[in-house]
């Protein structure tokens, strides 16, 4: 998988919308590359890979649960409006999610 169609996938699940041409490639890689280590192998696995909870589980040596946990985590941390910003082209965007 490319890093566009990657970033793509992150748009969506942080928008929770379908990626309409609005997403802002290079600002998603970008805001990725602000999150910790385990938090960035968590997004790979599950969106790069499309590892399931259960194998990324296994993969990490982790519960289920805490990969699911960081997914959420990681969501509301690039929902946050300090890295939102940088997520979508169109400012719109950023002041329906709330």
């Amino acid at each position: 998988m490319t890093d566009t169609e990657f970033a793509r996938k992150i748009y969506c699940f942080v928008l929770n919308i379908n990626d309409n041409g609005d997403a802002n490639i290079s600002g998603i890689i970008e805001i990725i590359n602000t999150l910790n280590s385990r938090e960035q192998e968590v997004l790979n696995l599950y969106y790069r890979q499309n590892q399931s909870y259960k194998e990324s589980a296994m993969i990490l040596g982790v519960s289920s649960q805490t990969v699911r946990n960081i997914l959420l985590k990681v969501k509301l941390k690039l929902r946050h409006q300090s890295r939102l910003k940088y997520i979508s082209l169109k400012k719109k965007i950023v002041h329906k999610i709330h």
